[in-house]
């Protein structure tokens, strides 16, 4: 029965270093390795198959540790140069440990939900990038968007989400390598939260035809 708790316990620790390590992984590869980007916590978590409670227990641990830092808005979290090289050491040498994960191969990084990873190929991202067209669309919206966020009637949490799922697309739209998957999620939420307020402005409209383009 000891032996069975002990084993019990091994695989818990083996499935919190997965999710941490997904995690970590996955935010180095959408900030392209630099400090100075930024994404959204919650669609990675989302993106990782973790829910919201998860996703915020996952980077408690990683800011912790110092492998990623958060915003003052919330919900936008950028990796860190410790972070940085956690990630690469543990791609690198996936049969060994890092000062936080153990092997790659002994916690078995899987196949993530809904992921733009190539399996097979260490690091590698399917990455959709938008065009000058969808570019100038989309910085019309943001700034009505801007525009429009006082007169929203958004709760307070929701100001801080609504503020931090802007961020997240300019973002995108500063990165050399825009993601539209990114940018659509990050529409969509906005649509989630203020759709009722949005709607009398024809910004639904825009962003609903901006998403389906």
């Amino acid at each position: 029965m000891q032996g069975d708790l002990e084993m019990g316990d091994i695989d818990k620790i083996k499935e919190l270093q997965r999710k941490r390590f997904q995690f970590l992984r996955r935010l180095y590869e959408l900030s392209e390795g630099n400090i100075h980007n930024w994404e959204n916590m919650f669609l990675i978590g989302q993106e990782l198959g973790l829910d919201k409670q998860s996703t915020i227990n996952v980077t408690d641990y990683l800011w912790g540790e110092g492998l990623l830092k958060p915003t003052a808005s919330g919900g936008l979290v950028g990796i860190t140069h410790p972070g940085i090289k956690e990630v690469e050491e543990a791609l690198t040498y996936p049969d060994r440990e890092t000062e936080h994960f153990l092997p790659i191969n002994v916690i078995q990084i899987g196949t993530m939900s809904h992921s733009q990873i190539q399996q097979g190929s260490p690091g590698a991202t399917q990455v959709v990038t938008i065009n000058t067209e969808e570019r100038e669309k989309l910085e019309e919206i943001i700034q009505s968007l801007k525009e429009s966020g006082d007169q929203l009637n958004l709760k307070e949490q929701e100001k801080v989400d609504f503020q931090a799922n802007i961020e997240t697309i300019e973002a995108q739209m500063s990165s050399s390598k825009s993601r539209k998957p990114i940018i659509i999620e990050t529409l969509k939420a906005i649509l989630a939260s203020a759709a009722g307020t949005l709607l009398a402005s024809g910004l639904t409209q825009q962003i609903s035809a901006w998403i389906g383009g």
